[in-house]
């Protein structure tokens, strides 16, 4: 849980690493693989705040049809699932 939490708090603090954005989701699959459920709650709300504040631009340059910004989305979004957060 605690691993999680620094990575996810690394990528907080660059959320435009495509690279750490594509680990961090890795790692989160491999956590909900185990037999056992971490707790994520902490990882889940430092999600939410980048939903809130980074998400919007990042969708919007893919709608422009930045291909990179398009690949985040992707990958944000698939973060997203598998940490059970909504995105509108």
């Amino acid at each position: 849980r605690r691993a999680l939490e620094r990575l996810m708090e690394r990528f907080a603090d660059s959320p435009d690493d495509l690279p750490l954005l594509k680990d961090l989701k890795e790692v989160v699959a491999i956590a909900r693989s185990l037999p056992f459920a971490p707790d994520l709650w902490g990882v889940q709300n430092t999600y939410y705040a980048l939903l809130q504040s980074v998400y919007p631009d990042f969708l919007h340059r893919a709608r422009q049809g930045d291909a990179e910004a398009q690949l985040w989305v992707d990958l944000f979004t698939a973060l997203g699932d598998l940490l059970l957060v909504r995105i509108p």
